[in-house]
């Protein structure tokens, strides 16, 4: 008889398939609230979109003050801000999470803008 008989091929399978199950995506603990990461992310998508149209060390002044209104804003600093960063880059899942949330927040501005 051999040993890759239907019966063992199946246990193998359940096995592997118990052990892939039992590898849970790690819960991402952000540094904040949902709300305020996605008010900062708001922000900055604003500030991007506001420096655009310019250009050199206009664009690059300008990015200093609308970042540090963020920082003051949020009540935090550049530091934290970097963190929170590379916690959504190391976790693409949770980026995208955030984001779907960010777009929606951007959404509703936008509309209350027309209104």
């Amino acid at each position: 008889m051999s040993l890759f008989n239907f019966k063992n091929i199946g246990f193998l399978s359940l096995l592997f398939l118990g052990l892939m199950a039992c590898q849970k995506e790690e819960k991402v603990s952000l540094p904040y609230p949902d709300k305020k990461v996605v008010d900062i992310l708001v922000d900055i998508h604003v500030a991007e979109a506001a420096l655009q149209p310019l250009f050199g060390d206009i664009k690059d002044s300008t990015a200093q003050v609308y970042y540090q209104q963020i920082y003051e804003i949020h009540q935090i600093n550049e530091d934290q801000l970097r963190e929170l960063l590379q916690i959504l880059k190391d976790h693409p899942k949770e980026m995208d999470r955030i984001y779907e949330l960010v777009l929606e927040e951007i959404s509703r501005q936008k509309a209350n803008i027309k209104e």
